[in-house]
């Protein structure tokens, strides 16, 4: 066996520990950026999920919303007594998009406030038909106040829903596959 130079054995043992220094830095790091790339992942999983469900709250207020609307024409007519149709609840959306989209609350705001200012118009038919003389003329004004304020609802809601959806499909964006997870 051939002496080796002394050099090239320190230039060996440097170059060795250089590599094992190396890896011990960069093994560290490629398992950090796994673990980063997983839970950019998983958290992309959750946002389409709660985008999801959002979209399913807002389907089911505008059916909720129809469904009324359907009711007050029937009543309107007089075709049909005034069951109690059940009122949409903004809770469900309004948690979801505070926790996950805030950028929704703006546009909850623009549905809900007309729907409290048309709650306020229905109180105030409810007082003016207490003051009509029979019982039918009291049911019939109410019926046209609950009709005009329902289609009205019925109109805000499919803009409002609109509008959210909109926003809400641009806030999902970067969460959906192949966008760079």
């Amino acid at each position: 066996m051939a002496d080796v130079p002394a050099w090239v054995l320190v230039l060996n043992t440097i170059a060795a520990g250089g590599f094992g220094l190396a890896g011990t830095y960069l093994v560290p790091r490629s398992q950090r950026e796994a673990r980063r790339h997983e839970e950019r992942r998983a958290n992309a999983a959750i946002m389409r999920d709660k985008a999801e469900q959002i979209f399913e709250e807002i389907s089911r207020l505008e059916r909720a919303i129809g469904a009324q609307f359907l009711v007050a024409t029937r009543v309107a007519a007089g075709m049909a007594e005034d069951d109690d149709a059940p009122l949409a609840d903004f809770d469900k959306i309004r948690s979801l998009a505070a926790v996950y989209y805030p950028s929704l609350l703006s546009a909850l705001n623009e549905l809900e406030a007309p729907m409290q200012e048309r709650l306020q118009r229905v109180t105030e038919a409810l007082k003016t038909a207490a003051g009509h003389k029979s019982l039918e003329e009291q049911s019939r004004a109410l019926s046209l106040v609950t009709f005009q304020v329902t289609l009205d609802q019925w109109k805000n809601v499919g803009d409002a829903s609109r509008r959210l959806r909109m926003q809400l499909t641009e806030d999902v964006r970067p969460y959906l596959p192949g966008r760079g997870l």
